[in-house]
């Protein structure tokens, strides 16, 4: 008999070999809830930053997706856990980072922008107002438009939809009453551009923060923020104009943004001591008015962007949202 396939439940969205870095001298993360704005008992790497059956078609719910998912993620974090760790000496002693090296950091980085509930969402959002766009353009149609279209949905169904069920739907989605039910698909097609945006996130200029202070870098739920210049077209800024921020590790922090002149260094490096904590502060402030739900880090810097993290989320505050 061939043995029982092992099937995953809690997949992370967030390699527990990145959170590790974050962690205290008890080997737990100290974590921030941004709904109520208040330290939470600290968690193990391995508890936090995951949701059960997350690759399903439906969140939560078991299918062969989301074992399928789940095991092209353990191999391509297997792999990026030996490749970086060195590439990390190298920044933190001030060694040159070869062009492969850094495309295995903006790798990594494409995996963590990718893959997570903050694109998820963003792609809900997205399906849901194309879908709401497309209902009002159907029900402002004819009667026998409108009657054509339901029939189309039942041949595909195999069901018949009464007059009184059709009226129903019509006037749920009029009052805004009507509930989109939004799969992960189109989210997780994405996946297949790993490679490619991580080819994006490698041609743009980087500027490398290292600190030298006790005061170190927090992460999020959402790994690597993104913060977009105004839009001013149809299509909205492409990525190319949209800066990108992460913190590698603890003490060190990425700051992508477009390439102006290809004659100069691709990778900047600033070394920050103490003198410079209030840019640390503004990095961290940065990333966490990006989160979904959590903040992860060491609770002593939690402890310090508690209070100005929930003032800038209530008032949205916006000075520390702008490209620094």
């Amino acid at each position: 008999m061939s043995p029982t396939p092992q099937i995953t439940v809690r997949q992370h969205y967030i390699p527990q070999f990145y959170m590790r870095k974050f962690t205290d001298d008890d080997k737990k993360v100290g974590v921030l809830s941004c709904k109520l704005n208040k330290l939470t008992p600290r968690k193990s790497p391995r508890s936090i930053a995951c949701e059960d059956f997350f690759y399903g078609l439906k969140t939560g719910v078991p299918d062969d997706v989301s074992q399928a998912i789940e095991e092209f993620f353990q191999d391509l974090e297997g792999k990026l856990s030996r490749l970086l760790p060195p590439i990390e000496g190298k920044i933190l002693t001030g060694q040159k980072i070869e062009d492969d090296e850094k495309w295995y950091i903006a790798l990594f980085m494409s995996m963590l922008w990718i893959r997570g509930p903050a694109m998820r969402e963003q792609n809900r959002m997205m399906s849901e107002d194309l879908t709401r766009q497309m209902m009002a353009m159907t029900f402002s149609r004819s009667e026998e438009d409108i009657n054509a279209f339901f029939d189309s949905f039942d041949r595909d169904r195999g069901e018949i939809t009464t007059p009184g069920q059709r009226k129903a739907v019509i006037d749920g989605f009029n009052k805004k009453k009507f509930k989109m039910n939004i799969s992960n698909h189109l989210h997780m097609r994405m996946f297949e551009s790993i490679d490619n945006f991580a080819n994006l996130f490698a041609a743009k200029d980087w500027t490398i923060y290292i600190t030298k202070t006790k005061t170190g870098f927090v992460t999020t739920d959402n790994p690597v923020a993104e913060i977009l210049p105004p839009i001013t077209g149809f299509y909205g800024p492409g990525f190319f104009s949209r800066d990108h921020y992460f913190s590698f590790s603890p003490e060190i922090f990425i700051h992508c943004k477009a390439s102006l002149n290809r004659g100069e260094k691709s990778i900047r490096r600033k070394t920050l001591f103490e003198k410079d904590s209030q840019k640390i502060f503004e990095l961290n402030i940065l990333l966490s008015c990006r989160a979904m739900k959590f903040i992860y880090g060491s609770e002593s810097i939690l402890k310090t962007i508690l209070d100005v993290v929930e003032f800038t989320k209530r008032q949205r505050y916006k000075s520390l949202t702008q490209k620094l």
